[in-house]
C-alpha cells in the first residue's frame, strides 16, 4: 500500500496553481484590452500611456511567487498574437507567430526582472521601509521596464520596418506604459493583499469622504473645465500617505491616476490644452511624481512607526532593567550601610586576631616579672621587719598583700585572654569562608552609589554644609569581579573623610573656600582607576604613611606606636591591596588638596 496524503497534497497545490495560472491568463489578456483602449493605435500593436498588465503581472509573481509565470506568458501570448497573427498584416503567419512570441518573452522578462530584484534587495513587506520604495521605483521599475521596452521596439521595428522617429515614440510610449501600469497597479494589489487595511482607515471615514470628495471636484475642474488645478493632488495624496500609510499612498495613486489618464486619452484635460503634442510625457512626469512621493512618505511614515514600537519596547524592558537593578543596589545599599557600621567585621576581625596576641602576651610577661620582684621585695621587708615601726609594718603587708591579689588576678585574666584570642582566630576563619561573595558589578555604577550614600549620611550630620562635586565616569569602563561591600567600605570611608576635611576648611577659612569634590574613573588596558581628590586640608606626611600600614603586617606595633595607629586606615589598605590585589596611591599637600587613586586590576 501507499501513502495517499503527499499524492493529494500534491495534487491540491497542482490544481490551485493550474486555476490560479488560467485566472491569471485571463485577468492579463483583458487588462491588455484595458490598456489598448486607453491607448493610442500604433504601427503593429496599440500603445498605451498606462499598461495595466504589467503591473498585475508583477504582482501575481510578488504575491504567489514564480510558478505564476505561465500565467503570465500565456495572457500576454493570446493578446500579441490576436493583434499580430490574426489581425491584417502582410507578413507570413509564422513572422507575425515569432514576433508575438518574443514581444510576449520580453513581457515574461520584464515581470521576472522586477520580481527578481524586490525579492532580492527589498524586505519580506515589499513596500514596508523607504528602501523598498526606492529599489521598487527604480530597479525593478525603471529598469527593467527599459530593458523590456527596448526589446520589443526593436521587435517591432524589424517587423513593421517603421522609421526611426516612430520607433523612438514607440519606444518612450512602451517604456511609460510599462513603468505607469507597474507604479499603478502592483503597489496597490501587493500592499491590499499582504496586509489588512488600517485601524485609521475604518475609524476615520469622514476624512476618505473629504479626500475622494476633493479628488473628483479637482478632476472636474481640470480634465473639463481645462483648469490648472492638477497640483493640488500633490497635498491631497500626501493626506491620505500620512493619514492611512501605505494602504492610503496606493490609493491615491490609483484614484488619481485615473482621474488623469482617462480624461487625457480621450483628448480632454489640462494636460492636452496646455502641452498639446506632448501631453503624454508631461501626464508620465506628473504620475511619477505623485507616486514617488506618496509611497515614499509612506515608507518613512511606517519606518518612523515601527522604530518608536522598538525604542517604546526597548524602553519597557529598560525600565525593568532598570527595577531590577535598582532592587539590587537598594539591596547592595543596604548591605553596605550595615558592613559599614559594623567596620567591616571579618577584616577587622583577622587584624585584630593577628594584632591581639602580642600585647596579651607583653602583659603576661610584665605581671609575672611584676609579681617576682613583688614577692623578692616581701622576702626582704620580713628581714627587716625589727626596724621598722609596728605600724609601718602592719601597712606595708596589707599593701603587698593586695598587690600580690591584684598581680595573681592579672594573671588569671591573662589566660582568659589567650583563651578568647584563640577562639577569635577560629571565628576568623569560619566568617571569612562564608562572608566572602565576589559579585561582578560595573565600577562606575558602585561609585555613584557609594559617593550617594555618602553625601546623604554626611548631610545628616553637617546639615548647612554645601560643596560642588564634579562627576567624570569613563564609559569605557568595565565591569569587574569585586567583594562589593567590602570595596564599598573603602569608597564610603574616603568619600566622608574628604567632606568632613572640606567642612574644618570651610570652618577655617570661611565664604573665601570653595569646597570642590573630584570623583572620577579611567579605563586602562589591565586596570580601571578610580581617583577621589579634594581641596580640603590634606594630610601631613605622617598622615601619608597611614594609608601603608596592613593588618596582616605582625610587627606593625613594634615599627609604630598603638596609639598612633589609624585602624580604618589600614583595613582600607588590606582591602584594595590585600584583598583585591589592587594599588593604593596617595597624594597630599598639606592645607590644600588629598588625592587618593585607587587602581583595580582587570583579571
Amino acid at each position: 500500500m501507499y501513502n495517499r496524503a503527499p499524492f493529494e497534497s500534491r495534487m491540491q497545490q497542482t490544481t490551485f496553481s493550474l486555476f490560479l495560472n488560467i485566472f491569471l491568463a485571463v485577468v492579463i489578456f483583458y487588462n491588455a484590452e484595458l490598456g489598448r483602449f486607453l491607448g493610442t493605435p500604433g504601427a503593429a500593436l496599440p500603445i498605451s500611456v498606462v499598461w495595466p498588465a504589467t503591473g498585475f503581472s508583477l504582482a501575481a509573481l510578488l504575491l504567489f511567487g514564480f510558478n505564476t509565470w505561465p500565467g503570465i506568458f500565456f495572457g500576454n501570448f493570446f493578446y500579441n498574437t490576436i493583434y499580430l497573427c490574426i489581425g491584417v498584416s502582410s507578413h507570413s503567419a509564422f513572422v507575425s507567430f515569432l514576433a508575438a512570441l518574443v514581444i510576449t518573452l520580453r513581457s515574461l522578462f520584464q515581470a521576472l526582472l522586477g520580481a527578481t530584484i524586490m525579492q532580492r534587495f527589498s524586505t519580506s513587506g515589499y513596500f514596508a521601509t523607504a528602501k523598498d520604495v526606492i529599489v521598487f521605483l527604480f530597479p525593478a521599475g525603471l529598469l527593467s521596464c527599459l530593458v523590456a521596452s527596448t526589446v520589443g521596439t526593436l521587435t517591432l521595428y524589424a517587423y513593421d520596418g517603421m522609421s526611426i522617429k516612430m520607433a523612438i515614440s514607440t519606444w518612450l510610449t512602451f517604456w511609460f506604459g510599462d513603468t505607469m501600469g507597474v507604479y499603478i497597479f502592483t503597489p496597490l494589489l501587493v500592499v491590499w493583499s499582504l496586509g489588512p487595511s488600517s485601524e485609521s482607515i475604518r475609524k476615520n471615514s469622514w476624512q476618505i469622504f473629504s479626500i475622494l470628495v476633493l479628488f473628483f471636484l479637482i478632476s472636474y475642474l481640470s480634465f473639463i473645465w481645462s483648469y490648472p488645478l492638477t497640483f493640488f493632488y500633490i497635498p491631497l495624496a500626501i493626506w491620505a500617505a500620512f493619514r492611512f500609510r501605505m494602504h492610503g499612498a496606493t490609493l491615491a495613486v490609483f484614484v488619481i491616476s485615473l482621474t488623469a489618464i482617462i480624461p487625457t486619452s480621450l483628448g480632454h484635460g489640462v494636460f492636452v490644452t496646455q502641452f498639446l503634442g506632448n501631453h503624454l510625457l508631461y501626464l508620465v512626469v506628473f504620475l511619477e511624481v505623485v507616486v514617488a512621493t506618496s509611497l515614499l512618505l509612506a515608507a518613512v511614515i511606517n519606518e518612523r512607526e515601527a522604530a518608536t514600537h522598538v525604542i517604546e519596547s526597548r524602553n519597557i524592558s529598560l525600565q525593568q532593567a532598570v527595577e531590577i537593578h535598582r532592587e539590587e543596589l537598594k539591596e547592595m545599599s543596604e548591605t553596605m550601610y550595615i558592613k559599614d557600621k559594623i567596620a567591616n567585621l571579618g577584616l577587622l576581625t583577622v587584624g585584630v586576631a593577628k594584632q591581639l596576641p602580642k600585647p596579651i602576651h607583653k602583659i603576661s610577661e610584665f605581671t609575672k616579672n611584676c609579681l617576682h620582684t613583688l614577692r623578692m621585695h616581701k622576702g626582704i621587708l620580713n628581714v627587716q621587719k625589727d626596724k621598722l615601726h609596728i605600724e609601718q609594718v602592719k601597712l606595708l603587708d596589707d599593701s603587698c598583700a593586695s598587690l600580690e591579689a591584684d598581680l595573681v588576678n592579672i594573671v588569671k585574666y591573662d589566660r582568659r585572654a589567650q583563651k578568647i584570642a584563640a577562639i577569635i582566630q577560629e571565628l576568623t576563619t569560619l566568617t571569612t569562608s562564608h562572608k566572602i561573595k565576589a559579585k561582578t558589578i560595573h565600577v562606575n555604577t558602585l561609585v555613584n552609589v557609594c559617593l550617594i550614600q555618602a553625601m546623604n549620611e554626611e548631610v545628616k550630620q553637617l546639615p548647612g554644609f554645601s560643596y560642588t562635586v564634579t562627576k567624570e565616569f569613563d564609559k569605557a569602563t568595565t565591569k569587574l569581579l569585586l567583594m562589593p561591600e567590602d570595596f564599598a567600605h573603602v569608597l564610603i570611608h574616603l568619600f566622608k573623610h574628604a567632606i568632613f576635611s572640606m567642612k574644618e576648611k570651610k570652618d577655617r577659612l570661611g565664604d573665601s573656600y570653595v569646597p570642590v569634590l573630584e570623583v572620577s574613573t579611567r579605563n586602562h588596558k589591565e586596570s580601571v582607576e578610580i581617583i577621589i581628590k579634594d581641596n580640603g586640608n590634606g594630610v601631613t606626611a605622617d598622615g601619608l604613611q597611614q594609608y601603608s600600614y596592613s593588618f596582616l603586617d605582625e610587627k606593625l606595633t613594634e615599627k609604630v606606636p598603638i596609639g598612633a595607629i589609624d585602624y580604618t586606615l589600614c583595613l582600607i589598605h588590606d582591602i584594595v591591596v590585600h584583598v583585591h590585589h589592587g594599588q593604593l596611591d596617595v597624594q597630599s599637600k598639606e592645607g590644600e588638596y588629598l588625592q587618593v587613586n585607587i587602581l583595580v586590576p582587570k583579571s
